[in-house]
């Protein structure tokens, strides 16, 4: 199996690489296991992969495999920056549009064992301060 990186594109372009430790190909089709960490962009967003649960169910020494894919987008000049550096190389006058600049956001999907989306959850980072 091959070992590299997968790509997560944020909402302003901005690429951030996400560990791989392995690629494959079973009866589902292709799969990447991705290795838990966090990577933060240049923009001051983080996206972050870890066990959806470590936690065995309760009454069994079974702990359920899957993982949690969460992007973070912390209230940052550098977040603004980055927006308006997206609009430039676009060639898109800042004079002549109205930017508006998601900040201080999170927002998460949780898989299950196989792959598939189990669950999704979002929050303002705001509120939680």
């Amino acid at each position: 199996m091959n070992q590299g990186y997968i790509l997560a594109v944020d909402s302003v372009g901005i690429e951030v690489k996400i560990g791989a430790s392995e690629f494959g190909k079973d009866e589902r089709g292709e799969y990447a296991v991705l290795e838990s960490g966090e990577w933060v962009g240049c923009d001051g967003s983080v996206v972050k992969v870890e066990p959806s649960s470590e936690e065995p169910y309760p009454g069994t020494n079974f702990t359920p495999s899957g993982l949690k894919l969460s992007v973070m987008m912390p209230s940052s000049d550098k977040t603004v920056q980055a927006h308006e550096e997206t609009c430039c190389r676009a060639n898109i006058d800042l004079n002549k549009v109205n930017l508006f600049v998601p900040n201080g956001w999170s927002s998460s999907i949780y898989y299950n064992c196989v792959g598939n989306a189990d669950g999704v959850a979002s929050c303002d980072l705001e509120k939680l301060i």
